[in-house]
């Protein structure tokens, strides 16, 4: 077995490391979009983990507002301390971020959602499949 290697990880032993949340630039009908995917737990050495990489992506589109979507079909549930560190970063964050999109039909990720919502100021908007919110920016962008 060979051993995955990169800068945030220590190295594993015969499986690859993926990152959760996964986070990239999508283009949603010609908006451009952070995604995170989610799946399984968010823990918080994971939390960590995304926060750099979501706050890497933000600076290279200093100035804007960027619309994140949340893709949460695949996610169970999160660790207290990763929620906290996610409303931390949302909080600071609060002046770049437009709308966000939440894919999830989990009562309790919807929840956490909403309550992180209130602590920063951003419009969240609950859905619970992908094409509903690539019908309602093709919906605001041609309005």
């Amino acid at each position: 077995n060979e051993i995955v290697m990169d800068s945030l990880n220590q190295g594993t032993q015969g499986k690859e490391y993926h990152r959760n949340p996964k986070i990239e630039w999508k283009s949603i009908n010609g908006i451009d979009c952070l995604m995170f995917t989610f799946t399984g737990t968010l823990t918080f050495e994971s939390a960590l983990t995304a926060v750099a990489d979501w706050k890497n992506h933000f600076s290279t589109r200093s100035g804007q507002k960027i619309v994140m979507v949340w893709q949460c079909s695949k996610m169970h549930g999160y660790e207290s301390e990763a929620r906290r560190q996610w409303q931390h970063t949302l909080k600071i964050l609060e002046n770049q971020i437009d709308d966000v999109w939440l894919i999830s039909d989990s009562l309790i990720i919807q929840t956490g959602a909403k309550l992180m919502a209130l602590f920063a100021k951003f419009n969240l908007k609950v859905v619970g499949h992908e094409n509903e919110v690539y019908n309602s920016i093709r919906l605001k962008n041609i309005s």
